[in-house]
């Protein structure tokens, strides 16, 4: 078995820090995402092949999704389903405290 802790050893002074939590199970991969004030124009917006399953676990954060497009202001606790091919980008997330997630990518058949 693994044991850990969302809020421990968080980077200090990156921009966004990925930590892979579970991976090479099954279809899943469950990430701790960490962002100090991040932002990303929408030039810089992403589609995935799989649907991702985010939940904002500290500070805050504007999640922007297009065709159509749809503004998600998130606090603690939200959470927040984007489907497969559905382009999105984080417009802005809180610095102190610095924006955790917890990321999870179903790569559904």
């Amino acid at each position: 078995m693994k044991v850990g802790n969302l809020f421990h050893d968080i980077p200090v002074g990156s921009n966004e820090t990925i930590d892979t939590l579970l991976a090479g199970r099954g279809n899943a991969t469950i990430e701790r995402i960490v962002s100090h004030g991040g932002r990303a124009p929408a030039e810089g917006a992403f589609e995935q092949d799989w649907t991702e399953f985010v939940v904002l676990i500290q500070g805050e954060a504007r999640l922007v999704a297009l065709e159509p497009e749809e503004t998600f202001d998130l606090k603690p606790g939200d959470w927040l389903e984007i489907p497969p091919k559905r382009w999105h980008y984080v417009a802005w997330t809180s610095r102190k405290p610095p924006a955790i997630w917890l990321a999870v990518h179903l790569k559904l058949a």
